[in-house]
């Protein structure tokens, strides 16, 4: 529970005799010092009430994060964007929510950030010869089979998006599709009577690293929100308190 405001009245009487300080400002001060407080909270609240765990839209942020996707043997989707492309804050919801459809959730969706020179990010760009953002481009097999660069129509990027995955992706789809549809139940007729033998499930271990891979870097992301959410509050208590003192 946070203290009570009235509790600070004795805190002000000695500032006022030591510093000279009004306590109408500091009580001020308090006042927005708790509201902050209370705002971070819920910040925090409604992040991990939204956040989804299970997002196929992976924030590349390390080489070796990178290579692993290119491991997976998945269909892997790229886009590039940077901090100061108001195209790529356009797009930015729309993509997510293809990424989310059942028909694509095969399909592995990516970002990078290539804004600051020497970046993961702008490291793989140079070597996709990556010239603009938005760009996306589709992987196969480690190969590139297509890249789309900037939008037409920001209304109509959504279906521009599900028809280039289909274009560049739709064999795997249906074959992924297919992989992961549960196995029938095969009879087989014996000499003592007919006897329903269920398939016995295999394991699939690439398949569970690649779950477990998405899942630890959506957490990754989801803590480094929550990191610089408190260094911003770090520094707005500093700058209050700087006030305070005059400096």
């Amino acid at each position: 529970m946070l203290p009570s405001l009235d509790n600070y009245d004795v805190f002000f009487g000695i500032l006022n005799k030591k510093y000279h300080f009004h306590s109408s400002k500091i009580r001020s001060t308090g006042m927005n010092l708790r509201h902050s407080i209370v705002l971070l909270i819920c910040m925090i609240g409604t992040s991990i009430f939204f956040l989804d765990l299970h997002s196929t839209v992976i924030n590349i942020t390390s080489e070796k994060q990178f290579n692993e996707l290119l491991e997976s043997k998945k269909p892997l989707l790229l886009k590039f964007f940077t901090g100061a492309c108001p195209v790529c804050d356009v797009v930015k919801r729309p993509f997510e929510a293809v990424s989310n459809e059942n028909e694509f959730k095969p399909i592995i969706f990516s970002e990078l950030n290539f804004s600051e020179s020497g970046s993961i990010g702008d490291k793989i760009a140079r070597q996709y010869k990556v010239l603009g953002a938005p760009t996306f481009i589709y992987i196969l097999d480690k190969n590139e089979v297509g890249r789309m660069s900037g939008i037409e129509d920001a209304k109509r990027f959504k279906n521009d998006l599900r028809a280039q995955l289909r274009n560049y992706f739709g064999s795997e789809l249906e074959k992924l599709t297919e992989e992961e549809k549960p196995e029938e139940i095969i009879s087989i007729e014996v000499e003592e009577g007919l006897s329903s033998l269920p398939i016995e499930e295999k394991e699939e271990p690439e398949e569970a690293k690649g779950m477990l891979a998405q899942l630890w870097f959506s957490i990754q992301a989801f803590f480094s929100f929550i990191i610089q959410k408190l260094k911003e509050f770090v520094w707005f208590i500093i700058n209050q308190i700087r006030k305070i003192f005059g400096k």
